[in-house]
């Protein structure tokens, strides 16, 4: 198979989209990476308000930890919820938590944005000068999305249209 070159954050998030074949929503995305290698490509979903962060944080360590020769992870939280440039990072703790649980395991986050509706920012930025908010068009407008959309490969808007309309969709796992 043909290596692909992946140079910007554009390219990173089209990647997620293409993996996954759908864009997804309320979601953490996570690349494991081998190096310079790919690996698995993971969703999860966000975690309501109320929920337990330590179990949001265990489920995906054990996931990544799956892949014995992972070394780092690239994220994206794509949302529907509003951010501004200089406000407080969403997820933060559970993110500050999940880095220093996969740090021990010697993999480290190398990189992770922030996807809305319409527009991204590097997450690790947010509060910060270098804190620029991108649209979205620039993903899809990417080399890497269109070198994808040149061998075959599609977004779809949702995970249900992912699926075929005779296949029971209530039994499939969302997480």
């Amino acid at each position: 198979m043909e290596k692909l070159s992946i140079k910007t954050p554009d390219d990173f998030i089209a990647l997620m989209g293409h993996t996954l074949g759908f864009w997804p929503q309320e979601s953490l995305v996570c690349i494991v990476l081998d190096d310079r290698r790919m690996g698995a490509t993971l969703r999860v979903n966000l975690p309501a308000p109320s929920a337990d962060r330590d179990q949001f944080v265990d489920q995906i360590v054990r996931y990544v930890g799956t892949d014995r020769d992972a070394t780092g992870v690239v994220f994206g939280i794509f949302t529907h919820a509003s951010w501004t440039s200089n406000e407080r990072r969403q997820h933060e703790s559970a993110l500050e938590e999940l880095t220093g649980w996969l740090s021990q395991q010697g993999v480290i986050v190398r990189d992770g944005w922030l996807i809305g509706e319409t527009t991204f920012t590097n997450y690790l930025h947010i509060g910060t000068p270098a804190g620029v908010i991108y649209p979205l068009d620039q993903v899809m407008n990417s080399q890497l999305n269109a070198e994808l959309v040149f061998r075959g490969s599609s977004i779809d808007a949702s995970l249900d249209s992912v699926y075929p309309s005779w296949l029971d969709q209530t039994s499939i796992p969302r997480s």
